[in-house]
């Protein structure tokens, strides 16, 4: 195993990402902030020393993530390539595969992973990278030997439970492993999706299943960005963040690890409980409590608003002592798709311009899109809003 060449990563950012609405109704998923950074940005840190070339597939949003990267990131060569239609992951990765060489390391474009990690997957010539999920229904859920050999994997399981192992989205392939993607057809979903040829190969060579030590950051819905967070500064499991590049920063009163930009505003008398991140041009004013939240660039948090497990996009305000509460909610959806969703507590995720009234008391689970505003006709709110079991609502884009 240590006689192979380094491979060449694979990075599969070509998805509109409906998902992560409305965060991503009119900005690329790949440059979402991951605690003051891009996603990718992340991704390619972690992949310094382990690969020499990176292979990014684009598609939606294309103009803007290739704007930001360039031809180079640190000792990186990154090299493009267009997906022109979405169809699945395994139709992303035939794109790539003429500048993939004789191995290639393929990594979800929405999934933050660490270099220890990426290095040990890689150590295998045919491997996928495993954690227990907490929302593996999500996921392709894997059963494996006593001595880590793929028995099989089901693609987003609607039975499964949490803390099931699961893919959680890094393949290291060989040139002839990607040879057999034309005979990956249709999923029930309409898509042409990588774990049918992991699914393949197993049944051609074997497949190890190499478990994943260290810090996993998958953002799949918009709670995500500031929910995946949380456990990291929790220290559950104990990985401190300062030993990921998570360094944080004064702002406010409080407790727990903050990221404020150099032109974002705290108050000095606002409460805050971490993680919070305030981006650039982001302000939480006076007497504002904030507990576990991300402000985008220019987002705005009121005097005396209390906001709790919620995300603000680019210039999203929520006024003069609104009360943005969170709770646990089980289910909530997402444009025309019902999502389950798989962190302890939601409170509110606004997309770009969308705003709280002054006073107002939302429901936890609540979105809003671009522009809208809470309480206005085009925004209702979730409707039921549970804390065990019910299902949240979101209004439809206007």
């Amino acid at each position: 195993m240590n006689a192979l060449p380094r491979p060449t990563a694979v990075l599969l950012l070509a998805g509109r990402s409906l998902r992560t609405w409305p965060l991503t109704a009119d900005f690329p998923k790949p440059l979402l902030p991951l605690w003051g950074r891009p996603l990718t940005e992340r991704v390619l840190d972690q992949l310094e020393g382990v690969v020499d070339t990176a292979v990014l597939v684009v598609g939606h949003g294309r103009e803007r993530i290739l704007a930001h990267f360039g031809d180079r990131y640190g000792s990186i060569r990154l090299v493009p390539v267009v997906q022109r239609e979405a169809r699945g992951t395994a139709d992303a990765l035939r794109v790539a595969a003429p500048l993939a060489g004789d191995r290639a390391l393929v990594m979800n474009g929405d999934d933050y992973y660490h270099g220890e990690d990426l290095a040990r997957v890689s150590r295998f010539p045919t491997a996928i990278l495993c954690q227990e999920a907490t929302d593996p229904w999500n996921r392709a859920t894997v059963e494996v030997t006593a001595d880590d050999w793929l028995v099989d994997l089901e693609e987003k399981p609607p039975a499964a439970r949490s803390g099931e192992l699961s893919s959680i989205g890094a393949y290291s392939l060989l040139r002839e492993d990607l040879a057999h993607l034309g005979e990956v057809g249709e999923s029930i979903r309409g898509e042409l999706e990588l774990p049918d040829l992991i699914r393949i190969l197993i049944r051609l060579r074997g497949v190890r299943a190499v478990r994943a030590r260290r810090p996993w950051i998958p953002l799949t819905y918009a709670w995500d960005v500031v929910g995946r967070m949380a456990p990291l500064f929790a220290g559950e499991p104990p990985w401190p963040g300062t030993e990921l590049g998570f360094a944080t920063t004064p702002g406010g009163r409080g407790s727990g690890a903050r990221h404020v930009a150099p032109r974002g505003r705290v108050a000095a008398d606002a409460w805050l409980s971490g993680p919070v991140e305030v981006a650039d041009d982001a302000r939480i004013e006076a007497g504002a409590r904030v507990e576990r939240a991300v402000l985008l660039r220019g987002a705005r948090i009121g005097p005396g608003a209390v906001v709790e497990d919620s995300v603000l996009g680019p210039g999203a305000v929520v006024g003069a002592g609104a009360q943005v509460r969170s709770a646990r909610v089980e289910r909530i959806r997402v444009l025309d798709q019902e999502a389950r969703v798989g962190v302890e507590r939601v409170g509110a995720c606004l997309g770009e311009g969308a705003s709280i009234p002054e006073g107002a008391v939302t429901p936890p689970g609540l979105l809003l899109g671009p522009g809208e505003r809470f309480g206005a006709s085009a925004a209702r709110p979730p409707d039921p809003c549970a804390t065990g079991s019910g299902t949240a609502g979101t209004p439809r884009p206007g």
